[in-house]
């Protein structure tokens, strides 16, 4: 009987779901991910995470509660740098100890070490499975095969304009892009967890193509074409947010009609980019500023999108 290995749906989680499943799936584990992100859900994690958490870390901790008495294990890497001189949040680093002790009666955590300023990626994930036990040859395959459903995956977000979730094949494709002529195009940029978790957003992709937006998102954007709009901000520290900056720049080529920057409160690296990349833009497009965390209310970010819609609409014509 195959061992089964619980994924929150949280954080990471949207960047490298294909990637995880089909590794673990290959190294012979059951794959169990938690569901969309549901009020009940969202009270779970806000229940138990400390206080000072971001909001997202206290998502994520709910998803743990609903796993953690349905499975043998949870999957939650370890994340430090996903390249040379570059990092990621201290909560990336820090995650797997945040949920041990937030819950001491969860099951064991399998946390490979993802540092590649020390070692690259498939060391890591080869170290591993090593200390599970499992065979080299497997690994090496489930290795081959994750990377491949990885770069499929990037590129039906790349170059088709998917968003995450209908590229992980978790959600039908249902895009404003479809459509024709959309009246305006609104860059809406945040991390991946702030935007794609419909409960923790309000559901904010999904208005802003209901009021006639095409939306493009980080995600949409090449890799290629996100290193080459690093200029001035290749001394950003955080990669994430880096990629946050390029793509604001690389979008605004592209002429977009107004930008929507969303953070989870209270994340200081998010705020601090986010505020300068505001001051450098705003005199060229409008820009709306959204925080989100458990008290925001479902009227008032309606309102404030409304409003930026009408902005932008008047403003193009």
């Amino acid at each position: 009987m195959r061992r089964r290995i619980g994924i929150p749906r949280g954080l990471l989680f949207y960047k490298y779901f294909i990637l995880w499943r089909e590794f673990l799936e290959g190294l012979g584990f059951e794959v169990l991910i938690s569901p969309p992100t549901t009020k009940e859900i969202l009270f779970e994690g806000v229940r138990n995470c400390v206080d000072e958490a971001c909001f997202a870390v206290k998502v994520f901790c709910g998803h743990v509660a609903y796993l953690k008495d349905k499975v043998d294990y949870l999957f939650i890497p370890r994340y430090a740098s996903i390249e040379k001189k570059g990092f990621l949040c201290a909560k990336f680093w820090g995650l797997p100890d945040i949920i041990r002790n937030t819950f001491p009666d969860a099951p064991v955590i399998l946390s490979p070490n993802i540092d590649c300023n020390r070692q690259s990626l498939f060391k890591a994930y080869l170290f591993f499975a090593l200390e599970l036990k499992k065979p080299f040859f497997k690994i090496l395959r489930s290795w081959q095969s994750a990377q491949n459903k990885q770069k499929e995956f990037e590129l039906l977000m790349e170059e088709e304009k998917f968003n995450p979730l209908e590229a992980m094949g978790l959600t039908e494709r249902n895009r404003i892009s479809r459509r024709d002529s959309p009246s305006i195009r609104i860059a809406l940029l945040s991390h991946p967890y702030n935007i794609y978790d419909s409960v923790a957003s309000q559901d904010i992709l999904k208005r802003l193509e209901d009021m006639g937006a095409e939306v493009s998102t980080v995600e949409m954007v090449s890799k290629n074409r996100l290193k080459k709009e690093f200029g001035d901000f290749r001394n950003i520290y955080w990669t994430y947010d880096r990629e946050l900056a390029g793509a604001a720049q690389h979008l605004l080529k592209e002429g977009i009609d107004g930008i929507i920057f969303v953070v989870s409160f209270p994340c200081g690296p998010d705020s601090l980019i986010i505020d300068y990349l505001t001051r450098l833009i705003s005199d060229r497009l409008p820009v709306l500023n959204l925080v989100i965390d458990e008290h925001q209310s479902e009227v008032g970010i309606l309102t404030r999108l409304e409003a930026f819609i009408e902005i932008v609409r008047r403003r193009k014509k």
